[in-house]
């Protein structure tokens, strides 16, 4: 005997988008390549620190962004061309 698997099913949604993408039942509607990757990728990081017992801390996240601000803005000061795996290294 088959039993379906009920659960809700999420949605990332511009109304009027199609749908692009499906990553850990969470169906993606967007016409923004920045945002489909941004969400997808969030999915798959949260699901790999729950697996792995990861837990960061609120000031973790705000150290992390203020490194990648400052690298960001030393970036531009330099005349660009350093990517975000430059920042998360200098972070």
């Amino acid at each position: 005997m088959v039993m379906p698997v009920l659960h809700a099913q999420e949605t990332y949604v511009q109304p009027e988008a199609p749908l692009v993408a499906e990553v850990l039942c969470m169906d993606i509607r967007t016409t923004d390549a920045e945002d489909m990757k941004y969400v997808i990728l969030g999915r798959l990081l949260d699901r790999y620190a729950v697996e792995h017992s990861i837990e960061v801390s609120q000031a973790d996240i705000d150290a992390c962004i203020n490194a990648m601000q400052r690298f960001a803005e030393q970036d531009r000061q330099q005349g660009g061309g350093a990517g975000i795996r430059d920042a998360v290294v200098a972070a």
